[in-house]
C-alpha cells in the first residue's frame, strides 16, 4: 500500500505478479480487495461484450468531477453510451483524422519551431509533448484553438488544472467528505474552482461549435460535430467534452516523453530509425499520412514504447457482480478485477522484458514476438471499452516522433528510469534535454531559405548587368568577346 501511496504501484504490482502468478490478489490503497490477472486467455472474459462491468470508482468519478454520465465512465448498455460512442467512431476513424491532417501538421510545426528555439536550454520534453497534444485535441477534434503552446489562457488552464484537480479527484473517492468541507483545505478548494473554470471552457467550446452550424455538414465528422449531432443535454455534452480533454493530452503526452527517452538513451535504435526517416521523407520536415505505413521500424519504436511503459498502467478497473471462476482461481462477488498492463506486457514470456528493443515487433527477426505476446498486448484496452479515440493516438503518436527525430537531436540532461503511477505512468522527474537541430537532414531551414533568396537575387542581378554591358559594346566587339563576357558573368 505504501508503494501505491507513493507512485509505485505499477512497479508493486509487476513485483506481485512475477512472485504470485499471472492470477493474483493485490491490496490497492483503500480499495476493496483487487485481483490482478495477466493471463490474455481470459481477457474475452474480464473485458469481452459479456464482461464484466465498470468498478464503482468511475460512478464516484462522475459524480465527483465530470457531473454526468459520460463515454469514459457509463456502461456499454447505457442509452446515452452508445449514442455517443457511435457518433464518435466516426470522428475518430481514419478517413476522418486524415481529413485534420492539416491541423495537426501545422501543430507539429510549432512544436519543432518552440524546441527549436531553446537550442542553448534545457527543456522538459514531457511538458511539450503535453502541450501540443493539448492543441491537437482542441483543434482537430474539438474545433477550437487551445494555443498551449503559445501560452494561450484555455490551454494553459488545461496544462496546470488538470495537475491540481486529479490527485484532489482522487482523494474525494476515498474521502467524501473533502468536496464539502473544502474551505477548510485550501489545495482542495484551488482545485474545485479549477473543475468550474474547465467547465465553463467545455460549455464556451459547445457554443462556439454550434454558432458555426458544422452539423449541416453531411461530410464533418469532428469530435465535437459528432457529439452536437447526438440528442442528450448539453450538460452531459459538456461533461463528454471535459472528459476527453482530461484522458486525450497526458496519454500521448507521456507516450511521447517515454519513446523519446528510450530512443535518446539508446543512441543505435535512434539512428536506424533516423534512417529510416532519411530515406522515406526525404526533404520533407512532417511525413504524409501516407507515409506512416513505410515506415515499420518507427511503428516497432512506439509499440515497444508503450509495451514498456504503458501509460494506463493498471488498465481498467472491473466490479464482481457474482462469484466467478477465472481459470483455477475463484474470485468472490463484490471484488475489482483489473488487468494491469504494466505487468502483464512485462511478462517473461517476452524473453528479455526489461528491454527496450524495437526488433521484437519484426516480423522474421530473431527474438519476435509469440502468439501469447501479441495477444497480451492491448496498450488501448480490450472489447467494447477500447480506447474511443486508440486510430487518432496511434497516427499523432507516429507523426510526432516521426517530424521531433527527423528534425531534431537532443543532448540529454535527465533521463527518467522509473515512472510515477498517478492516474497515468509519467516519468518522474519529466524527461530534462537540450534540444538541436540535426546537422545531416537534408532540409533547409527558414534562415537557409532566405541566404538562398539572396544569393540568388544578387546572381540574377550580376546577370543583367553583365547582359547590359554586353549590349552597350556591340559595336566595338566581336561575337566571341560577347560570349567572353557571359562566361565571366556565369563565373562571378
Amino acid at each position: 500500500m505504501a508503494d501505491t501511496l507513493a507512485g509505485k504501484g505499477a512497479d508493486a504490482m509487476l513485483d506481485a505478479n512475477r512472485k504470485e502468478g499471472r492470477v493474483c490478489r493485490f491490496p490497492l490503497a483503500f480499495q476493496r480487495d483487487t485481483y490482478m490477472v495477466t493471463d490474455p486467455a481470459h481477457y474475452k472474459q474480464l473485458y469481452g461484450a459479456d464482461g464484466l462491468p465498470k468498478a464503482p470508482e468511475y460512478t464516484h468519478l462522475t459524480a465527483i468531477l465530470l457531473g454526468k454520465p459520460t463515454l469514459l465512465t457509463t456502461t456499454h448498455t447505457d442509452l446515452i453510451w452508445r449514442l455517443a460512442r457511435k457518433g464518435t467512431a466516426a470522428s475518430f476513424s481514419e478517413n476522418a483524422i486524415k481529413g485534420r491532417m492539416q491541423f495537426i501538421k501545422e501543430k507539429m510545426r510549432k512544436l519543432v519551431d518552440v524546441l527549436a528555439s531553446k537550442e542553448q536550454s534545457t527543456v522538459d520534453l514531457d511538458e511539450w509533448y503535453i502541450r501540443w497534444a493539448i492543441d491537437v485535441v482542441g483543434r482537430a477534434m474539438l474545433n477550437f484553438d487551445l494555443s498551449c503552446l503559445d501560452g494561450g489562457r484555455d490551454g494553459m488552464l488545461v496544462f496546470n488544472g488538470i495537475p491540481t484537480v486529479l490527485p484532489e479527484v482522487v482523494k474525494c473517492i476515498f474521502f467524501p467528505f473533502r468536496k464539502a468541507l473544502q474551505y477548510f483545505f485550501p489545495n482542495a478548494k484551488l482545485a474545485w474552482d479549477t473543475v468550474e473554470c474547465f467547465r465553463d471552457l467545455c460549455h464556451r467550446i459547445i457554443k462556439h461549435n454550434r454558432t458555426l452550424n458544422l452539423t449541416a455538414d453531411a461530410n464533418d465528422h469532428t469530435l465535437i460535430t459528432e457529439l452536437l449531432r447526438v440528442e442528450y443535454p448539453d450538460e452531459n455534452r459538456a461533461s463528454d467534452v471535459m472528459a476527453f480533454l482530461f484522458a486525450g493530452h497526458d496519454t500521448t503526452g507521456h507516450t511521447l516523453a517515454w519513446t523519446s527517452t528510450e530512443l535518446i538513451r539508446n543512441p543505435k535504435v535512434r539512428e536506424r530509425l533516423q534512417d529510416e526517416l532519411d530515406r522515406v521523407l526525404g526533404t520533407k520536415d512532417v511525413p504524409d499520412f501516407e507515409d506512416l505505413s513505410k515506415m515499420p521500424y518507427l511503428d516497432a519504436v512506439v509499440k515497444e514504447s508503450m509495451r514498456l511503459w504503458p501509460v494506463i498502467s493498471s488498465g481498467s478497473f472491473r466490479t464482481t457482480e457474482e462469484e466467478i471462476q477465472v481459470g483455477e482461481y475463484t474470485i468472490p462477488k463484490d471484488r475489482t478485477v483489473i488487468i494491469p498492463f504494466y505487468s502483464a506486457f512485462r511478462d517473461n514470456q517476452f524473453g528479455d522484458p526489461d528491454v527496450f528493443r524495437p526488433e521484437r515487433w519484426l516480423e522474421g527477426t530473431e527474438g519476435c514476438v509469440d502468439e501469447y505476446c501479441k495477444e497480451a498486448f492491448i496498450p488501448f484496452s480490450y472489447g467494447r471499452r477500447t480506447c474511443a479515440a486508440q486510430t487518432l493516438g496511434k497516427i499523432t503518436t507516429r507523426l510526432c516522433i516521426a517530424t521531433i527525430f527527423k528534425n531534431l537531436d537532443f543532448d540529454a540532461e535527465v533521463l527518467p528510469t522509473e515512472g510515477v503511477w498517478k492516474v497515468t505512468l509519467a516519468p518522474r522527474g519529466g524527461v530534462k534535454v537540450r534540444p538541436r537541430r540535426r546537422s545531416s537532414t537534408g532540409l533547409v531551414t527558414e534562415n537557409e531559405v532566405k541566404a538562398l533568396a539572396a544569393l540568388s537575387s544578387l546572381a540574377e542581378e550580376r546577370s543583367m548587368l553583365s547582359k547590359g554591358m554586353s549590349c552597350v559594346t556591340t559595336d566595338c566587339t566581336t561575337e566571341s568577346d560577347v560570349g567572353s563576357h557571359e562566361d565571366l558573368a556565369h563565373n562571378e
